[in-house]
């Protein structure tokens, strides 16, 4: 149960911030940082903007309203009713992330058909 989202942000040098994750937040958690963003944007601009100063800032402002956790990546939490949002400074536009799943099903499916080498090999050596 929850309304799990994240964001992330992105500067014009390619660098990503941390991961921003709130698990009850949901698109508020989202739209409060649209809002800030917009606010910041308009007074001080972004030309200069590192991704891991704003992701601190907006921190700083939206934790009096939400609860938040870090990760290193979209992995490292969750973010499975809403996904992740990156914040692309240089552009000034948000989009909707979605990691492969692939990823983590490669890796599952990896496991499973190591399981079932090592299963091979044992009943071969078992051969012997």
């Amino acid at each position: 149960m929850g309304d799990r989202i994240s964001i992330q942000f992105k500067d014009m040098d390619g660098r990503e911030s941390p991961v921003i994750f709130s698990h009850w937040g949901g698109m508020g958690f989202l739209e409060d940082a649209r809002h800030f963003i917009k606010e910041m944007s308009d007074t001080r601009g972004f030309s200069s903007m590192e991704a891991g100063k704003l992701a601190v800032d907006t921190i700083a402002v939206l934790r009096q309203e939400h609860e938040m956790y870090l990760g290193k990546d979209v992995f490292e939490g969750d973010n499975s009713d809403n996904g992740n949002y990156v914040y692309y400074i240089e552009k000034n536009e948000w989009r909707k992330y979605n990691p492969s799943k692939s990823k983590k099903d490669m890796v599952n499916n990896l496991k499973g058909t190591l399981n079932e080498i090592k299963d091979i090999i044992e009943k071969y050596e078992g051969l012997e």
